[in-house]
């Protein structure tokens, strides 16, 4: 199945490539064109909420997505993003949780330029390499918001293939330093 790939930087260019996939991961690739007329190229995990509580609201399931992004021009440097399309309106003054393990990282919340409603969660820069290592060693995670009318939702994730997935982006978005639990 393929899902919708998240705008969050330059336009996108052409249609997504599916890389391929693992157990509940699927890995993509497009290219973005910045201000300047360049293309550069974006690797994508996604994944959609295996669960949500309320059961209510099943047909409006989050996705994860893992991109990898080149810095500039030149593709010799790349970093990672973790989002969250949550799919729901989220109350600004609340800060969507994650929990992988015995972990809780505090998310910070925002809209993208095509959607003027909070409706994405991203994980910190200096928290991703813990959020990548315990990605790799669990079996879930779980994404607590809060959304309008101050209801609390819980979005359960899996993460099996996790591991295999990333080595599909480091695959296709090789110029890169190599991924071994962190990131450079």
């Amino acid at each position: 199945m393929l899902w919708a790939l998240p705008a969050l930087g330059a336009a996108q260019t052409a249609p997504a490539t599916l890389l391929g996939q693992t157990s509940d991961w699927h890995a993509h690739k497009y290219y973005e064109q910045t201000a300047q007329g360049t293309r550069l190229p974006v690797c994508v995990l996604s994944s959609r909420a295996i669960l949500s509580q309320p059961k209510s609201l099943n047909n409006r399931k989050p996705t994860a997505y893992i991109s990898k992004r080149a810095k500039s021009s030149n593709k010799k440097e790349w970093y990672y993003e973790v989002a969250i399309h949550i799919n729901r309106a989220l109350l600004p003054d609340r800060a969507p949780q994650l929990q992988i393990g015995e972990r809780t990282f505090s998310l910070f919340a925002g809209a993208t330029r095509s959607n003027r409603e909070a409706e994405w969660a991203w994980v910190h820069r200096a928290d991703i390499r813990a959020v990548f290592a315990l990605m790799r060693a669990g079996s879930d995670m779980a994404l607590a918001s809060i959304i309008e009318n101050e209801r609390q939702v819980r979005d359960r994730f899996s993460l099996f293939g996790i591991s295999k997935g990333l080595g599909l982006i480091e695959e296709h978005c090789a110029r890169a330093e190599k991924f071994n639990g962190g990131i450079k």
